[in-house]
């Protein structure tokens, strides 16, 4: 196995860390706070990076028109405007289940957004995962899922991988491209204890996975079908919580870290926690897709 070596990026406290994302129209690298309800940009050209709070826990961010993007918040899907900071809500599809909020999500290769939910208190088999199409409506794709978590696509063999944290496993699902609709679960692999929980997750070109590890202190690169461990790069943080490729030669592996749930001593050993990490890699990963949505 190779490893490499993860570098800061950005030194910041983010509690919770989550959902980083290259905009390659922009240069800029966004991300969110879960626990501070924070969304931040930081582009190439600039040493801090701009936040945007919200009234309530932002689970993740996606593109969409140049000043738009689609954000999950703990009740709902929303369309929110980088300029004048307007929210205009399209779906709250579990308001009779007031402790669940939305966690991670990522726009598909046909241009939808798929999300999912988790309980507050990490119930299990609370939440959903659910696909926002390009006409607007809501289709849960998921139910019974604990901890929504790391979505990949492979569209050239027309699989889709998905992560529900707490089962430690990498599921393997059908996907079609032309349609963009799911199909059956034809395989999954399991993240060993000793390497964490599986978080956030992003695929390169050669359609291997790089899987963010909670409470593993690494990101490891995996083959879809067998399972098999090719890389593992440790970062100064425990809690690593989701990656993405960007920059010009979509070499470079961008990830966030968390600082929620860490005691004293860990903070010390770890002072890095809650900040953004890059990693030069030897693969080229894929840049993401924008939500081809009704402007």
């Amino acid at each position: 196995m190779s490893f490499m070596q993860a570098q800061l990026y950005h030194r910041s406290h983010c509690m919770l860390g989550e959902g980083p994302i290259w905009d390659f129209r922009k240069s800029e690298l966004l991300w969110v706070d879960i626990d501070k309800c924070q969304l931040s940009f930081l582009g190439t050209d600039q040493d801090t990076a701009e936040i945007f709070e919200f009234d309530q826990k932002i689970g993740f961010a996606a593109l969409s028109s140049q000043d738009d993007y689609i954000v999950g918040l703990a009740d709902g899907i929303y369309r929110w405007n980088r300029g004048n900071q307007e929210l205009q809500p399209l779906h709250r599809p579990e308001l009779d289940k007031p402790n669940n909020r939305f966690n991670d999500g990522k726009c598909a290769p046909d241009g939808s957004v798929w999300c999912g939910t988790m309980d507050l208190d990490q119930k299990p088999y609370q939440g959903a995962l659910y696909r926002l199409d390009a006409s607007g409506e809501l289709t849960k794709m998921l139910d019974a899922v604990s901890i929504s978590n790391g979505l990949a696509w492979n569209t050239e063999l027309g699989k889709m991988y998905y992560i529900d944290s707490p089962t430690r496993s990498v599921f393997t699902f059908e996907y079609h491209p032309g349609s963009g609709e799911m199909g059956k679960l034809t395989d999954k692999f399991v993240i060993p204890p000793e390497m964490g929980f599986p978080d956030g997750m992003t695929i390169d070109e050669d359609g291997m996975l790089w899987i963010a590890h909670w409470d593993g202190a690494c990101i490891a690169k995996w083959h879809p079908v067998t399972g098999q461990l090719i890389t593992k790069i440790t970062l100064p943080a425990p809690r690593v919580t989701s990656c993405t490729f960007g920059e010009g030669e979509k070499t470079t592996l961008f990830v966030t870290t968390a600082r929620t749930g860490l005691d004293e001593h860990q903070l010390t050993q770890y002072p890095l926690s809650g900040s953004v990490f890059s990693i030069d890699t030897n693969s080229v990963g894929i840049f993401p897709s924008i939500y081809r949505g009704e402007e």
